[in-house]
Formats: C-alpha cells, sequence, structure tokens
C-alpha cells in the first residue's frame, strides 16, 4: 500500500514539474520575443543616437538612414509614429546592401571605385525587388557610393538622382546617390538588369 502511495507521489510530483517546465519554457519564449519586439520598436531617433549615420531622409510616415556600418554603407526604413508626445520609430527593413566599402586611408588607385553600368543596373533590381517585397513601405528607395562626383549627373531610366551626398570620411570624399522612391520603366520582376537605362 505504502508503495502504490510513493508511485503514485511520484507520478504527480513528475507532472507537477514537467508542467512547471512547460510554463517555464512557454514563458522564456514569449519574453524573449517581447524583448525582441521592444527592441525594435524602441523610441529611437537615428540621426541623434547613432554616430554611424550619415544622413536621413523623411518620407512622409517613415524615414531612410544611411548608414556607415563598418565601412559598408547600409539603408535602413524606418516607420514614424508618435507616442505620448515622442517619436517612435520602429525599422521596417534594412535595404541591399553596397558591397563597395569605405576607407578612411587616401585611394590614389580609383579605377576600381569607378562606376560599373552593369553592376548599377544589378543593384538596382535587386534594391527595388526587395523593396517591392515589403507592403508596409509602399516605395522603392535606392542608394549606392563611389568616388566619382559625375554621380550628380545619375540618371536611371529617366529618372534624375534626387539627392547626392558628398560623405567626407578621412582622407577621401564619397558621393553617396539616394532615390527615395525609384520607379523602374518596367516591371523589376519581369525585367533584365541591362533593361535598365544607367547614364551619369
Amino acid at each position: 500500500m505504502e508503495k502504490k502511495k510513493n508511485k503514485k507521489f511520484l507520478t504527480i510530483l513528475f507532472v507537477v514539474i514537467a508542467v512547471i517546465y512547460i510554463i517555464y519554457t512557454i514563458y522564456i519564449n514569449i519574453a524573449g520575443n517581447y524583448s525582441d519586439y521592444k527592441k525594435d520598436s524602441k523610441l529611437y531617433d537615428p540621426a541623434i543616437s547613432d554616430d554611424r549615420v550619415i544622413a536621413r531622409f523623411s518620407n512622409g510616415n517613415d524615414i531612410d538612414v544611411l548608414i556607415n556600418n563598418d565601412d559598408v554603407l547600409e539603408m535602413h526604413s524606418y516607420s514614424v509614429s508618435d507616442a505620448d508626445g515622442k517619436k517612435l520609430y520602429k525599422k521596417i527593413q534594412k535595404s541591399y546592401e553596397e558591397k563597395v566599402v569605405f576607407s578612411k586611408d587616401k585611394i590614389t588607385d580609383k579605377s576600381e571605385f569607378k562606376l560599373d553600368k552593369e553592376e548599377m543596373q544589378i543593384s538596382t533590381v535587386l534594391a527595388v525587388r526587395l523593396d517591392g517585397r515589403n507592403k508596409e513601405l509602399k516605395r522603392y528607395p535606392v542608394s549606392g557610393v563611389t568616388l566619382d562626383p559625375d554621380i550628380k549627373n545619375l540618371k536611371i531610366d529617366d529618372q534624375k538622382v534626387e539627392k547626392v551626398i558628398d560623405y567626407k570620411y578621412g582622407e577621401n570624399t564619397y558621393y553617396i546617390w539616394y532615390y527615395s522612391n525609384l520607379k523602374l520603366k518596367n516591371n523589376p520582376y519581369d525585367t533584365l538588369h541591362e533593361d535598365i537605362d544607367i547614364s551619369w
């Protein structure tokens, strides 16, 4: 009789421990996801709190932030809303990254930094396709970087470049070009990169 009681007690104890473990695991997962959500939706002014920021551009209810992230140009998009009189910035996405890196050292041979039409066509299609998947953004921001000041004459499918930033970094001046909403003539999902008309 005593053995049966002990066996029953151990069974109940095992079930209780198992239930507590399951509840704890669920709580940890929910708390972790909530923490990630809060981190991604925190009150955050990119122009003030991040020294990597090169520039930011307001586009109605969202902004694009150009960042020098470990010598690589990145563009991050945020939705902007008001929360108790403060600005709430929620990251929508990180756009296609330029593979050209910044360098603080003086670059004397600029040949490798010259604009390549095919590379620009490919990166433009990739950027527009990426942003096209994001229904929350509803526009196609595109940016890039070069050492060539002639980028100020850039046209993509007859659309003039919207902004060009002279970015002094170390011994070099870079030219960062930006479109808030690049509209290609053809559907970017159907067109080949060589069908995009690029000139500067």
